[in-house]
């Protein structure tokens, strides 16, 4: 590495980063970090809104965080509406890594797979869209699966969510602009290999600009990894730094 980094290192080696009573300024890092990643994303945020999101030790770590927020808003806002909330689901593409079927085991959530067909080897998000139901949580797009390394089209699940939450009473009348606030059934997009650089490439420059359900993305580095969570209203008070 540089002599700088170096420097660095040995400078703050005996810092203990989770012990953020005693190191508070460690928080503080995270914290402007999570904000310049937001704005680099184009997240919907206000003036005065700062950006939710942690530092992890992994992908894995990450989604099972993003995971679980989504499942407790689903289960509070379910049980405010007099409805069970004991089967959660999630979809994804069968070409997911190993973390979401972890997470579906550990937490108790339904894992519905799209399965992958010759020459098709990510998933397809019109076959994904058409297994949501009203105790689906999420559904997940991966950037650079483990498989082929192949990006997985953010954007085309948008419309098709609308309209199917339109049409079973889960949201209000489909609108472009206001979708984030609209969609019960966000899109997380966690970045399997290069979910660092690949937001601010060219081909996904229209992506990050423009897909709007999309609450959640846990970026990764060789040596870094950071998830965040695009609002606070998308984590739960009855979660820790909710």
């Amino acid at each position: 590495m540089e002599p700088e980094c170096d420097k660095l290192v040995m400078a703050a080696i005996n810092k203990n980063y989770v012990d953020m009573d005693e190191y508070p300024v460690t928080t503080e890092l995270q914290n402007r970090c999570v904000n310049m990643i937001a704005h680099l994303f184009n997240a919907p945020l206000g003036e005065s809104e700062t950006a939710v999101g942690v530092g992890t030790v992994g992908s894995s770590e990450a989604i099972m965080l993003a995971g679980l927020a989504f499942k407790r808003r689903w289960q509070n806002r379910r049980k405010a509406e007099g409805k069970p909330c004991d089967k959660p689901n999630i979809v994804t593409g069968a070409n997911v890594q190993v973390c979401w079927e972890k997470f579906a085991r550990y937490f108790e959530v339904e894992l519905k797979e799209v399965k992958l067909s010759d020459g098709y080897y990510v998933m397809d998000p019109e076959k994904a869209v058409e297994m949501v139901d009203e105790n689906t949580i999420c559904v997940a797009a991966i950037l650079g699966s483990t498989l082929n390394g192949e990006f997985e089209d953010v954007k085309r699940p948008k419309r098709p969510l609308g309209r199917k939450e339109q049409g079973d009473g889960m949201g209000h009348a489909y609108s472009r602009r206001r979708c984030q606030r609209r969609l019960h059934r966000p899109l997380p997009v966690p970045g399997a290999r290069v979910g660092l650089p690949a937001p601010v490439g060219e081909e996904h420059q229209r992506q990050r600009t423009q897909v709007r359900p999309r609450v959640c993305r846990h970026r990764v580095g060789h040596l870094e990894e950071q998830g965040r969570l695009a609002r606070r209203a998308h984590l739960s008070h009855q979660l820790p730094g909710g």
